[in-house]
């Protein structure tokens, strides 16, 4: 009676996007530059949820953000993101992707 009980408590607990990997940054360009620069994330899963026709259409986009400073992506898709630098930067920081709940890995931005 146990091994049911279990496969049912598993069940439960799973929610929709569980199968989806966390957003993964592989590479920052440029890694340094001036508030305003223009930079490319590359990674993978950045969409959590691409459209099944369309894996360059995303249903979900989300923010990116420089240490705790957000700034607005000018292009998103499953692989690559497109954002300026934020002013305000003074030190290195970790830039992380966020969407639907979800953060990656954090790279190292140096603002000039």
């Amino acid at each position: 009676m146990r091994a049911p009980l279990a496969l049912l408590v598993a069940l439960v607990g799973c929610t929709r996007g569980d199968d989806v990997p966390a957003p993964a940054i592989a590479a920052l360009t440029p890694a340094s530059g001036a508030a305003g620069d223009a930079i490319v994330i590359t990674g993978s899963d950045f969409c959590q949820n691409p459209e099944p026709d369309d894996e360059a259409t995303c249903l979900h986009t989300g923010t990116v953000v420089f240490g705790s400073v957000p700034s607005a992506a000018s292009a998103w898709s499953d692989h690559e993101v497109q954002v300026g630098v934020p002013a305000g930067l003074t030190v290195p920081v970790q830039v992380r992707v966020q969407v639907a709940g979800r953060s990656s890995n954090g790279a190292t931005f140096t603002p000039r």
